[in-house]
């Protein structure tokens, strides 16, 4: 019994280094996603508006995210927003 509840422990300690497992892939189609999302639907302070849209907090976060490097919490945001709003994902991958 203490045997098999180690190994649970073991695989619970494991979960977030595992989670945090991104590839460049991944890292790329979230910037795609990012940049999609701030040219059409949040503020893009590097961009041609000069207006005040704003997303929901947590988009804009991920957004914030994709650019630091935790792109899979971000990913999930994102798509959701953008599905919400109607547009097509770009290919992943």
């Amino acid at each position: 019994m203490a045997r098999s509840l180690q190994l649970m422990v073991i695989g619970l300690l494991a979960l977030p280094a595992a989670a945090q497992a991104q590839t460049p892939a991944d890292r790329d189609y979230c910037g795609r996603l990012g940049s999609i999302y701030e040219h059409y639907l949040g503020k893009s302070y590097g961009g041609p508006y000069d207006d005040y849209r704003r997303g929901p907090l947590s988009a804009q976060v991920a957004v914030t995210q994709c650019q630091g490097g935790n792109v899979t919490e971000a990913i999930a945001v994102l798509e959701d927003q953008l599905k919400r709003n109607g547009f097509s994902l770009p290919p992943r991958g």
